[in-house]
């Protein structure tokens, strides 16, 4: 098997990739910053897409970049380069967030005693693949995918690194199926999910968490986000209620003499890196950070450590985590993540205040507090709300009512409520 692929990108998710799979796996890097080109990454060269036509075109692609996907996908496939794999239809450990030995984990799964079939168009596949076939011959591993929408790519990428494929109809009673591409309910086959192994990876179990499950069963709580439409004012009314309250974020740069959250969540591994200073500092009685970052803080006592499982790509539908203890899911918003916490602490009806959703790119004013720099981001509204509606459907089954309080905004995924009218 041909295990050298060229990387497309060499930003913060190629960082995360290249401490997963290793440099060994990287012939060259794809990125049209020109001083990128000349000084190369990591000691390895970096090229343009036109270099990659010319000199090669016979290595499979890795695409890191999960905002600029869709076109990288359109120039590809406009030159007819059907030999890629978006980083983003993997398992959140191969896109860097929680333990690094994951392909380890699930080959741990593999049974010598039968012919394995690996189901996936995805490099965690291809490196579990590889790391298999090492050890058992054709007779006893092979991949198959079962999306059809993407069968020219899968046979394109599978021939090029030379992997022994099974049609869907040849696969038996008898053998091993494991799942390594994210579960769909139309699935029909006895599998064992690879994809996601949260629940029974050890090292994700914080039995600290548990000291949380059900502590306010029943009771009402305020999910608080960020959005120009927050007013101190309103946060002044919850003070004064004495209503238990959710902060996300960058919501410590409301002055905590006037209003602080009871809870404190932020689960974005960079985004915490940036602002530990200020999370460190934010005195808070619970916070609820990304057990990534865990090296970062000084264990006080009101840190807990989540490991937190990303998909990013719209085809992946997320989770909503009853196993807080073992694992959240990140829906393109921190606001999700606050949810599944705050379900998970007992409570039955849930404000959510400043959720705006409508962000303009390259401007100051996405937040209640002024940037200093323009918001650069490109945030995934879409894939926002489609969590949103995976939040509701949930809260439906289990009689939990969560409500929209923010002033204005574009989230109407939830029943809107005058938050004037609730505390009269």
């Amino acid at each position: 098997m041909n295990n050298k692929f060229v990387v497309w990108g060499t930003g913060y998710r190629t960082k995360k990739l290249v401490d997963i799979i290793g440099l060994d796996h990287i012939k060259v890097f794809i990125d049209n910053n020109i001083t990128k080109q000349q000084i190369g990454y990591e000691g390895i060269k970096v090229i343009s897409f036109e270099d990659y036509k010319r000199e090669y075109r016979n290595y499979g692609i890795i695409v890191c970049p999960i905002y600029d996907e869709d076109e990288i996908v359109s120039q590809l496939e406009s030159e007819e380069i059907y030999h890629y794999l978006l980083l983003s239809m993997n398992p959140s450990e191969i896109q860097g967030y929680g333990i690094k030995d994951y392909v380890q984990r699930a080959y741990e799964k593999i049974d010598r005693g039968c012919r394995n079939i690996i189901i996936g168009d995805n490099l965690f596949t291809y490196l579990l693949y590889e790391k298999a076939h090492r050890v058992l011959n054709d007779n006893q591993i092979g991949i198959c995918s079962d999306n059809l929408q993407n069968e020219k790519q899968f046979k394109a990428i599978s021939k090029m690194l030379g992997c022994n494929l099974i049609a869907r109809e040849d696969i038996q009673p008898t053998d091993r199926v494991l799942l390594a591409i994210k579960d769909r309910e139309y699935y029909t086959y006895n599998y064992e999910n690879i994809y996601d192994m949260s629940k029974e990876i050890p090292d994700y179990y914080n039995d600290k968490i548990l000291s949380l499950k059900d502590t306010h069963l029943g009771e009402t709580c305020f999910v608080v986000a960020t959005g120009p439409s927050l007013l101190t004012d309103d946060l002044l009314k919850l003070k004064a209620n004495g209503v238990y309250s959710f902060g996300v974020n960058r919501i410590f740069n409301i002055d905590a003499e006037y209003w602080k959250p009871n809870c404190y969540v932020f689960i974005d591994k960079k985004g915490i890196e940036d602002y530990s200073n200020e999370i460190e500092n934010y005195q808070i009685e619970t916070k609820c950070l990304n057990a990534d970052t865990k090296n970062i803080f000084k264990d006080d006592g009101c840190n807990y450590f989540m490991h937190v499982a990303v998909h990013d790509h719209y085809d992946l539908q997320n989770a909503f985590s009853e196993n807080v203890e073992s694992v959240v899911y990140g829906g393109g918003t921190v606001v999700y993540a606050a949810i599944q916490i705050a379900v998970y602490m007992g409570f039955k009806k849930i404000y959510l205040l400043g959720v705006d959703c409508n962000y303009e790119k390259n401007s100051n004013d996405n937040y209640f507090f002024k940037t200093e720099k323009p918001d650069i981001l490109n945030h995934d509204v879409r894939r926002m709300f489609d969590n949103f509606e995976i939040a509701k459907k949930y809260a439906d089954e289990k009689d939990i009512k969560i409500y929209n309080a923010t002033r204005g905004g574009m989230l109407e995924v939830f029943e809107r409520v005058d938050f004037d009218t609730l505390f009269k």
